[in-house]
């Protein structure tokens, strides 16, 4: 005997069922499956994605990584509300607030310089600079944001005003490949990925089960 609990913030419901043991031969349809992995030479992220370019594949990348790891110019430029804004020069790394929005491990971007909570903003379309909002208790000097950084990286990914296109190797190449022709199974093909990945799927139809389902 089999028993159900179910709870709510009020009452307690008890159900019971029994299992029958099945003596005949019903039809059986094994488990299928099917695994794909694909290697990427880079990180890919939102809007990073394959793609087949006169016959080859390539990994296309709209996103540069920035790891801000305590180098670099930083200087405190004010404080308020319990928290302290910094401002750094990133070398040879333009992130524009009006035409790109970024991603981070640890902070939230901020559209305008404001005291409601920790965050980054970018200063403008063409500077490289950028402005962080922190916590006075992790970091109230120029040293301790330094020491903070290089105890806690920060991870941007922000977006790159040039699409990249990376050829794949020649083992991404048969990985892909053999992803493409992937098959689906009849009635239920569940689709599932281990990773963040954005998966935009093309099928075809079973032609028998729509001639079935067209006929009554």
């Amino acid at each position: 005997m089999l028993y159900w609990i179910h709870t709510t913030n009020s009452e307690i419901e008890i159900s019971k069922c029994m299992l029958e043991k099945n003596e005949g031969n019903g039809v059986f349809e094994k488990h299928q499956k099917q695994e794909y992995t694909v290697n990427i030479q880079e990180e890919m992220i939102k809007n990073d994605y394959f793609k087949k370019i006169d016959g080859k594949w390539h990994e296309v990348h709209n996103n540069k990584k920035v790891v801000l790891n305590g180098t670099g110019n930083w200087a405190r430029i004010g404080s308020g509300e319990g928290l302290v804004a910094f401002r750094c020069a990133l070398e040879n790394n333009v992130i524009g607030r009006t035409n790109s929005r970024y991603i981070s491990d640890q902070f939230l971007q901020k559209e305008t310089g404001n005291w409601s909570n920790e965050g980054i903003i970018a200063v403008s379309e063409t500077s490289s600079d950028i402005h962080l909002f922190i916590s006075e208790q992790k970091a109230s000097t120029n040293a301790e944001l330094k020491t903070f950084l290089e105890n806690n990286n920060v991870i941007l990914y922000h977006k790159t005003a040039e699409t990249r296109y990376l050829e794949c190797t020649e083992e991404q190449e048969k990985q892909l490949e053999a992803l493409k022709k992937a098959r689906t199974y009849k009635n239920i093909s569940n689709i599932t990925s281990d990773s963040i990945v954005i998966l935009d799927v093309e099928y075809k139809k079973d032609l028998e089960t729509v001639l079935k389902k067209l006929g009554g």
